[in-house]
């Protein structure tokens, strides 16, 4: 058996709000109905913050009657109770409980969050009910993980530890609250499935579990929007305004989309380093990116773009390119990547320009 599992949609009470969340969802249903997936579990924050009216939601649900939805509260949406709806589909569960949909399979154990209680103590508490085969699934911090951190509510959350997994041994884990997808050996966080601002970037996804073999598996979501948070270092080098060009034509297509999904992209671009000739650098990076739409109509930000003019200093800067180039490898082993390193050479270089 096969379940889709998602978190952190953050849906506002009034659709026209964030009407990109709403139908982020509704691709999610849609995908699943293809995969003949006939169970959703939320893993906390299904909305942004807690509400008088869910009637959107709850309507939408009935709608989808031929999905259940399994909802834990997340830390936006710890007051949710399954008494604010009417869907006959819909669980809300505001204590941990052990979901078991046939005897062979492996069973999911719920935790809601919860402010008082990190996930190991409400697992020592439920010792005794935990299955020889399960997958843990809550809403929280792993903190062993570095995962990246939640600028979107900074903090900590309901931790879980290396050592609680160790205890404990769940077959996986899967996490809310963290909104980039991240893998980190049993832990997955599913990702928020459409990004809530500039901060969460990229493609987004849903998680499916088969709770057979406990294999966990990504898949993609159309969202109507895609942010992208972009930094490029321009060099003096001899053909710099071909160079930018290059840098630009690099990054979009590390993006890896589809045409359509070009057409969606919100982007924010901040480019700095040193040019002979800003005015044009400025209209050579209009021109390569006309037809993209920019986060809150900004056009890109050149004000750490120094002008420079010195011929010498511009062939230093060629010979520690190529050299910083035919280093990558061993700047890799060091976490470093080529930008690191030339915008650091930059500053030593130019530091008397």
């Amino acid at each position: 058996m096969k379940i889709a599992i998602t978190a952190d949609i953050h849906l506002k009470q009034s659709k026209d709000e964030a009407p990109e969340r709403y139908n982020a969802l509704i691709n999610i249903i849609k995908k699943i109905k293809d995969e003949k997936i006939d169970k959703l579990i939320i893993a906390g924050d299904l909305f942004d913050k807690e509400a008088k009216n869910y009637n959107i939601f709850d309507e939408f649900v009935k709608i989808n009657n031929d999905i259940t939805f399994y909802v834990i509260p997340g830390n936006h949406d710890v007051g949710l109770n399954q008494k604010y709806f009417t869907a006959n589909n819909l669980q809300i569960f505001n204590s941990a409980q052990v979901l078991s949909f046939n005897n062979n399979a492996i069973k999911i154990f719920l935790i809601p969050y919860s402010a008082d209680n990190s996930m190991g103590e409400v697992l020592a508490q439920n010792e005794q009910q935990l299955p020889e085969k399960w997958v843990l699934l809550g809403h929280g911090d792993y903190i062993t993980g570095q995962s990246t951190p939640n600028p979107y509510e900074p903090g900590i959350y309901m931790l879980l530890t290396r050592h609680d997994i160790e205890t404990y041994n769940p077959v996986k884990v899967i996490l809310g609250h963290i909104h980039k997808r991240e893998i980190f050996g049993k832990v997955h966080y599913v990702g928020s499935p459409c990004g809530l601002d500039i901060t969460e970037t990229g493609k987004r996804y849903f998680t499916i579990v088969d709770t057979n073999s406990g294999e966990v598996t990504s898949n993609k979501i159309l969202t109507d929007i895609l942010y992208y948070n972009e930094n490029l270092i321009m060099l003096p080098v001899e053909d710099e305004f071909g160079y930018i060009e290059q840098q630009i034509q690099k990054m979009i297509k590390g993006w890896s989309l589809s045409d359509d999904e070009l057409t969606k992209v919100r982007l924010r671009l901040k480019i700095n380093g040193y040019t002979s000739d800003l005015k044009k650098l400025q209209s050579i990076v209009n021109d390569a990116l006309k037809n993209f739409t920019f986060y809150n109509d900004k056009e890109p930000d050149l004000t750490e773009v120094n002008v420079l003019k010195d011929n010498e200093r511009i062939q230093i800067i060629e010979l520690v390119k190529e050299a910083i180039e035919k280093n990558d490898k061993e700047l890799g082993l060091l976490q470093l990547t080529q930008n690191d390193v030339m915008e650091q050479s930059l500053h030593i270089i130019l530091n008397k320009a």
